[in-house]
């Protein structure tokens, strides 16, 4: 076990690239396993200034162990949802695209999810309607599990994983233009631009 550094996903030697990567702690003490990103470390002493701590915790019997079983919803909405409203313009969609996500997953830890529970997840999504009763689009599913694959992977780099599950699953198979269905954000679209063109063709005829 060491304090190590991360970056572009890797593990490696010393400090790397000045500036980048995050440094991981990893040990075992007193029956517990601890790994974990310290973002805040600009270098390997305050890493290793982090994991000593956290080990005194450990003996203080103050230590958190619920920290490294995060659930699944809380980490949505306390970390996904607001690193997306601060770094995307079009955080809403992944907003709505985390709902379903959330109630499939609620109740579950961030350590619970699985390749096979993946797997249900994308069935069930495929076998349900939208809200204008239509089959859903394999692109729709797709865009959900890009949303679950982001969130696992900020789980990683937080050290509340051991790895990103999404890496072991396929993506759906999606249509061709002339064939696929609509997704559902231009489902919705579609509806509101048919309700305003209604609106704008009684007004023309009164």
């Amino acid at each position: 076990m060491a304090v190590w550094k991360r970056y572009n996903g890797k593990r490696i030697k010393g400090e790397g690239p000045k500036g980048k990567g995050t440094w991981i702690i990893e040990f075992r003490l007193r029956g517990h396993y601890v790994k974990q990103a310290i973002p805040e470390a600009r270098t390997r002493a305050e890493a290793e200034q982090a994991q000593t701590k956290i080990k005194r915790d450990i003996f203080d019997d103050k230590y958190n162990r619920a920290a490294g079983n995060k659930d699944f919803t809380e980490f949505v909405d306390e970390v996904f949802v607001p690193w997306a409203k601060a770094s995307k313009r079009s955080w809403q969609d992944d907003e709505e695209r985390a709902r379903p996500l959330k109630e499939f997953f609620s109740g579950k830890r961030l350590r619970d999810i699985t390749p096979m529970l993946i797997e249900q997840f994308k069935q069930q999504r495929l076998k349900t309607k939208t809200l204008h009763k239509r089959d859903r689009s394999p692109a729709t599913v797709n865009r959900e599990l890009q949303v679950l694959s982001k969130v696992l992977s900020m789980a990683y780099d937080n050290g509340l994983v051991e790895t990103n599950p999404m890496r072991r699953v396929h993506k759906l198979r999606e249509a061709s233009a002339r064939e696929r269905y609509l997704t559902d954000e231009e489902e919705k679209n579609s509806s509101q631009s048919s309700s305003a063109d209604a609106l704008i063709s009684a007004r023309s005829s009164s």
